[in-house]
């Protein structure tokens, strides 16, 4: 049986399986301070493991590599927010409330639990779920997000743009003539948007890569246009 010191909450693969064995023994009906002792953790930590409260529903979030979670991900890396180290949330702040409601079903699909309601921030859409295993899942390092991204590119693209992206008219200034439509993103991490600029040439959609000076932010972008019959399919 898997177990892990006091201090050390371990790996997401470590996490995942205590967060399977926790849940097992709860549906035989043990309480938490004898599932912390038979797994070697404190029962704060088995009450952390199922949402950070001991009434709070426990979650087994279901990892599965497929589009949804592909689409989550560029969600997430686009515009996913978190509340740091001490409190594992899932977070998101949008405009939109339709993309908000998308994004808490596709969370709560995940989390195999019902959405949770929308709450309002500053006239942001908030999506707030509590997840230690989710939120280390989407806080990996982009090398070991790779294999769902580049299975379900499109979704991936989708969720990124959904969250990032930005469409504008593309002109000749000289002549006023209408070019296109201009799709872009815009981000800070250049790691991101080098793989969207790979992922979007790879379905044969030209980007350009330009940085600019915002507000002491420095913002990066990836633009590919729409010339005649051509069309994104992301």
């Amino acid at each position: 049986m898997l177990t892990l010191g006091k201090c050390n909450h371990g790996t997401l693969e470590e996490r995942l399986e205590l967060y399977r064995q926790a849940n097992l023994f709860r549906t035989q009906g043990l309480p938490a301070p004898e599932i912390a002792e038979r797994l070697g953790v404190t029962a704060n930590y088995v009450y952390w493991l199922w949402g950070n409260r001991p009434s709070r529903e426990g979650y087994v979030p279901d990892l599965t590599p497929r589009p949804d979670l592909a689409y989550l991900t560029g969600a997430y890396l686009g515009d996913g927010r978190t509340a740091g180290e001490a409190d594992r949330k899932v977070r998101f702040k949008v405009a939109d409330r339709g993309f908000a409601e998308l994004l808490n079903y596709f969370v709560a699909k995940i989390l195999r639990t019902k959405p949770r309601r929308l709450t309002m921030e500053e006239e942001f859409h908030c999506v707030n779920h509590d997840s230690a295993v989710l939120y280390d899942y989407l806080q990996q390092p982009l090398e070991r997000l790779l294999p769902v991204i580049e299975s379900w590119p499109a979704a991936f693209l989708r969720g990124f743009f959904d969250a990032e992206g930005y469409v504008s008219p593309s002109l000749d200034h000289e002549s006023k003539h209408f070019l296109g439509i201009m799709l872009g993103v815009v981000n800070t991490n250049p790691d991101y948007l080098g793989c969207v600029r790979r992922l979007l040439g790879n379905q044969g959609i030209q980007s350009t890569f330009r940085t600019t000076q915002r507000r002491r932010t420095l913002c990066r972008y990836v633009v590919g246009r729409s010339l005649g019959s051509t069309t994104f399919n992301t």
